[in-house]
């Protein structure tokens, strides 16, 4: 039976899919699937910020840009269980390389990149449901224990005369010891790859290996391929 507070909420508010616009759907299913893409390893040659492996289920461009827009504004909160369900289907393909790479004695650290004080403030920490979300896929396909964690914080203060690289960098800092832990990284967008570069510098100075970083969408290059 249809709720009638909420039938009257859409005649006000009708739904519009978060990737093309269409109506009466939250997200229509050609744009569900660009969710559920395979995730490729970028060419770190493209990459300026990093040599970290990146491995992103999509361009950061059209619908799927929308997507990500919609679900880090929180404007489509029903999407959320779309995006999150779209990384089991995506990430399968990092299976067999994290299996390659990882450790078979030390446990896997599933660690999303700092957010805002802004979004810790309004508690829409979307890395960090991705993060969550990205460990919940990997945990029953990997032999070793498998977390989520949000260790890693910004720090305040102007850096002027520093390159936006060097900025990233002492801007992060781990709030834990992470010796012995093996890590993947989680971003919602990577565009230089210096976010990804900085938190890795953190972990690893804090004693954590950075295997790799996952990201949802990575931003479009007219240069930049995935790996062969």
């Amino acid at each position: 039976m249809t709720n009638p507070l909420k039938a009257a909420g859409q005649l006000v508010l009708p739904r519009q899919c978060a990737g093309c616009g269409l109506w009466d759907t939250d997200l229509c299913p050609q744009c569900r699937q660009l969710l559920s893409r395979s995730a490729t390893l970028l060419n770190s040659d493209l990459l300026p910020a990093t040599d970290l492996a990146i491995w992103s289920q999509g361009t950061y461009a059209g619908a799927l840009r929308q997507i990500v827009l919609s679900f880090k504004s929180g404007r489509h909160r029903a999407i959320t269980g779309a995006v999150l369900a779209g990384i089991n289907d995506g990430a399968a393909t990092m299976v067999p390389w994290l299996t390659y790479q990882l450790a078979r004695n030390k446990p896997l650290a599933i660690i999303n990149a700092p957010s805002k004080l802004s979004r810790r403030w309004h508690a829409n920490l979307v890395a960090r449901q991705l993060a969550q979300g990205l460990a919940d896929f990997l945990a029953p396909q990997l032999d070793i224990a498998v977390v989520s964690a949000d260790p890693l914080r910004l720090r305040s203060g102007k850096q002027l005369g520093k390159s936006s690289r060097q900025r990233a960098q002492r801007q992060v800092q781990c709030l834990a010891d992470a010796t012995g832990w093996q890590v993947v990284l989680v971003d919602d967008v990577v565009t230089t790859g210096s976010t990804l570069e900085a938190s890795a510098k953190a972990l690893e100075a804090a004693g954590g290996v950075v295997v790799c970083a996952w990201t949802l969408a990575a931003a479009p290059s007219k240069k930049r391929t995935a790996r062969p």
